[in-house]
């Protein structure tokens, strides 16, 4: 089983996390633990629902609300914070736990572009090795 890091903060500090409603809430948390390591998740909302006990209606709804946490590609989300929270930015091509990350970017090159977009908003550094990504 993966491990991941959360700030527990985000329950009294994260603004953007306290105004979500409680089904967000959930589905933000459900998509934080059920993504890849890249933070990528195929879009399957009626096994999330069923996983969470809501009906599909509210599981949508909820899934709606976080639009602003994610880009997608029609088929999957990329978390755009995740990365970020797991420490791993900047990656690094010569970084053995950043491979698998760089790979999995590498076959859904429409979100690492979208992602890509959304972490020069936030002034993420994206990479530092001297090589390319892709």
């Amino acid at each position: 089983m993966t491990q991941r890091n959360t700030k527990t903060e985000k329950w009294t500090d994260d603004a953007w996390f306290k105004k979500l409603t409680a089904f967000e809430k959930l589905m933000f948390i459900f998509l934080y633990e059920n993504c890849d390591c890249a933070g990528i998740w195929e879009i399957d909302l009626e096994d999330a629902a069923y996983k969470m006990g809501l009906n599909i209606e509210v599981a949508e709804q909820a899934f709606r609300g976080l639009s602003r946490a994610y880009v997608t590609d029609g088929e999957r989300i990329m978390l755009i914070n995740f990365l970020y929270h797991q420490n791993n930015l900047p990656l690094n091509p010569d970084n053995n736990c950043h491979k698998g990350i760089i790979k999995r970017l590498a076959r859904h090159p429409g979100l690492w572009e979208l992602a890509k977009e959304r972490w020069r908003e936030k002034s993420y550094i994206i990479h530092k090795a001297k090589r390319r990504l892709f």
